[in-house]
C-alpha cells in the first residue's frame, strides 16, 4: 500500500522529458527577435477590448516557442530574459496598454506583449513525488509519481483537485502540487 493511496504508483513522470529553457538576453539575437512583435499583432487571443475586463491576477500560457520578456511595457525596454518553450504557464498580474506584467514559476517578473499569451491553462508541478491519481481522492488508484518541474495541461478543476494531461497521460493531481491554478478555481 502506497502512503495516501489505494495502490502503489505504476511509474514515474520525469521532468527531463518536459524541460524548457529560459535564456538570458543575448544582444546578437535581440534585434531579430524584436521583429516578431511587428508581425504577431493580428493573432491575438486576448483582444484589446476583452483583456480590459479581466480582473488580475490570472493564469495563462505562452503561445510561442520563443518569447522575449522585457523590463518594461514596450519594445524600447531591454530584454530581461527569453522563454524558450511554448505552453509555459505564467501569472498575469497587470496590463498596461497592450503589455502584460507577468510572473513566472520562479517568481521573476517582466513584461510581454499580449499577443504572445494564450488563455489555455497549463501547469508546472511544484512538488517532487506528487502522486497522479486515476480519479480525484486519496483513496483512488495512484497511477504515477510525478517529478517537480514537469509541465502539462489542465483539463478541469473541482474542489481541491485538477484533471491534467501530461504528454498523453491523464490523471488527477491535488491543486497544492500545481503552479498554474488558484485554490478557489473550479472549471
Amino acid at each position: 500500500r502506497w502512503p495516501g493511496a489505494a495502490t502503489a504508483p505504476r511509474g514515474r513522470i520525469s521532468a527531463a522529458e518536459y524541460t524548457s529553457t529560459r535564456t538570458r538576453s543575448l544582444l546578437e539575437k535581440s534585434a531579430a527577435l524584436n521583429m516578431q512583435f511587428l508581425f504577431i499583432f493580428a493573432n491575438s487571443v486576448f483582444a484589446a477590448n476583452n483583456i480590459d475586463e479581466v480582473k488580475y491576477p490570472i493564469f495563462a500560457s505562452l503561445k510561442y516557442h520563443e518569447t522575449n520578456v522585457r523590463t518594461g511595457p514596450s519594445i524600447n525596454y531591454p530584454i530581461k530574459w527569453i522563454f524558450q518553450g511554448n505552453n509555459i504557464p505564467l501569472e498575469i498580474q497587470a496590463k498596461y496598454n497592450n503589455w502584460l506584467k507577468i510572473k513566472d514559476f520562479k517568481g521573476d517578473i517582466g513584461w510581454i506583449h499580449l499577443t504572445l499569451v494564450s488563455q489555455s491553462r497549463n501547469l508546472i508541478v511544484k512538488n517532487k513525488n506528487s502522486v497522479l491519481y486515476r480519479k480525484p481522492g486519496h483513496n483512488a488508484i495512484a497511477e504515477y509519481l510525478v517529478d517537480d518541474n514537469v509541465r502539462g495541461t489542465i483539463l478541469s478543476c473541482r474542489n481541491s483537485w485538477c484533471e491534467v494531461n501530461m504528454n498523453g497521460i491523464v490523471g488527477w493531481l491535488k491543486k497544492n502540487n500545481i503552479w498554474g491554478v488558484y485554490d478557489y478555481e473550479n472549471f
